[in-house]
């Protein structure tokens, strides 16, 4: 009986992983491998899942593949490996996940896995690195209709959505039995510390503590934004507050874009967010 699962997404980041399948099917000719498609992934997971005793899941792709198959296994207690191809690759940097196929594989099938946890909204999205509503999801939007890729093409897709990125909304936000009162264009929902870009707007992030943190801009400008994502800086403080929480309620006056891990998820004006505590083990 195998004890390992492998899903992989083959076109994820735009190259063929045959490399990587042959590479899996050399060193562990016993595991089970399944492909994704992008139709139905989640159930077939969950039935791979339910009629195997497996020891051991590895996800190889981006930050949506191993989302996918992080949240058919929570708390499962199963270690959940990584293998970074995808063309945003985020959590895997901010785990320090080697990129280097060979390294990624032997990591991920040696490791052992340490408590993640994993951030509920509207009990139907689960954040495993960032989500966030306003600019960087409008951006996202439009992002995943354009041709362009690369970050030529979300410079792009900010210029074509600019009259949009610089307005501000006011919303409420419940947290700690206090409301408060407050505008912005960009508010985000964080489990770690930096987006995949590199810039860094969570220094005290922790993906283990129990909780996450609220950082929200007051109206920053597109210029300026793609200048600290270009330059790697961390967001200065002064304009930006950052809340450690376990919950928060969010009321939006206007919907605004929301996205998480990099997927669009539509628009919102209500949020309500909790932590769920050590949910996955990530080998990292």
């Amino acid at each position: 009986m195998t004890e390992t699962l492998f899903v992989i997404n083959p076109v994820s980041g735009g190259e063929n992983k045959s490399d990587l399948i042959d590479l899996v099917r050399e060193s562990y000719p016993h595991a089970d491998i399944l492909r994704t498609t992008g139709k139905d992934d989640d159930k077939k997971i969950s039935e791979r899942l339910q009629v195997n005793s497996y020891q051991r899941v590895v996800a190889a792709g981006g930050d949506g593949t191993i989302a996918l198959v992080a949240n058919r296994m929570h708390f499962s207690n199963i270690p959940l490996g990584i293998i970074p191809v995808g063309s945003a690759n985020g959590l895997a940097n901010e785990l320090s996940i080697p990129m280097v196929l060979q390294d990624a594989l032997e990591k991920a099938m040696t490791g052992g896995g340490k408590p993640f946890d994993i951030i509920e909204i509207n009990k139907q999205w689960h954040v495993l690195h960032m989500a966030d509503f306003g600019m960087n999801a409008t951006l996202v939007r439009r992002y995943q209709n354009d041709d362009h890729r690369g970050f030529l093409g979300y410079a792009i897709s900010g210029l074509k959505e600019l009259p949009n990125l610089v307005s501000s909304n006011a919303f409420e936000m419940d947290i700690q039995n206090t409301t408060h009162q407050l505008e912005s264009n960009f508010v985000i929902i964080a489990n770690a510390r930096r987006y995949g870009t590199g810039i860094e707007v969570n220094p005290n992030g922790r993906v283990d503590d129990g909780k996450f943190e609220i950082c929200y801009l007051q109206n920053i400008s597109f210029e300026r934004f793609l200048r600290q994502i270009m330059d790697n800086q961390t967001f200065e403080l002064s304009p930006f507050g950052i809340h450690s929480v376990e919950e928060a309620r969010f009321h939006l006056k206007e919907p605004m874009d929301f996205q998480v891990d990099g997927e669009y998820m539509g628009t919102v004006d209500r949020l309500q967010a909790e932590i769920l505590s050590g949910a996955v083990r990530l080998v990292y």
